[in-house]
């Protein structure tokens, strides 16, 4: 297998805090200005992921994995997301006092396994790694927007602080899962397993757009 460019992590500034940034600014920009836009604006950056995920990932994939491999690793990376999703979703319900707190403690339980997945893809292929970050700023900009409703609902006074927290938060946890994943060594059959893991964390952040 071809060794990609363990040095990715230095990327995870750019491609986590800046879209979650960007994202939250054009969130509360368009509940000041237009009104209560969110699933629109989710669906536009859905849409725009559907391209790239099948204009850009899959052509990268295909003839140079071993197609069994990735399918089971896409499907067991879709059903662990989806099962975090329900434990984050149940953790919110309970925490209504603190439903800011319950949301950004979700994207960080999401932002370990997706982090370590790119770490340790960019082991095995760094070309494939960097484009997965590329699929993930796309979805830190719909998180973003998430992070803006609820900043939005919030007290003037706590929105900066709270908004820029978690930006930092979430962006140093990706960081360093990223940093540990470079440093996990798999073999060749085992590559095509995380290759599956890597779309497969991209086709459930793509569920999770349309579903917002």
């Amino acid at each position: 297998m071809e060794r990609g460019n363990a040095d990715i992590h230095i990327y995870i500034g750019l491609y986590v805090g800046i879209p979650l940034f960007i994202g939250a600014v054009i969130g509360i920009f368009t509940y000041n200005q237009i009104g209560h836009y969110k699933k629109i604006l989710t669906n536009l950056i859905g849409i725009g992921m559907v391209l790239f995920i099948i204009l850009e990932f899959i052509p990268h994939i295909i003839g140079k994995y071993d197609y069994t491999g990735v399918l089971l690793g896409s499907t067991s990376a879709v059903i662990f997301f989806y099962a975090l999703t329900q434990l984050t979703d149940r953790q919110i319900c309970t925490s209504r006092r603190l439903p800011f707190i319950a949301l950004i403690s979700g994207f960080i339980l999401h932002s370990i396994p997706t982090g370590f997945s790119i770490g340790v893809t960019s082991a095995i292929d760094g070309i494939l790694a960097m484009k997965q970050l590329k699929g993930m700023f796309i979805h830190h900009l719909g998180e973003g927007v998430g992070i803006a409703g609820l900043l939005f609902k919030q007290g003037n006074e706590v929105r900066l602080a709270s908004g820029g927290a978690s930006v930092i938060v979430i962006t140093l946890v990706f960081y360093f899962s990223v940093l540990a994943g470079t440093n996990y060594q798999v073999n060749e059959h085992m590559a095509n397993w995380v290759v599956g893991v890597a779309l497969g964390s991209l086709i459930y952040a793509l569920m999770h757009l349309f579903e917002t």
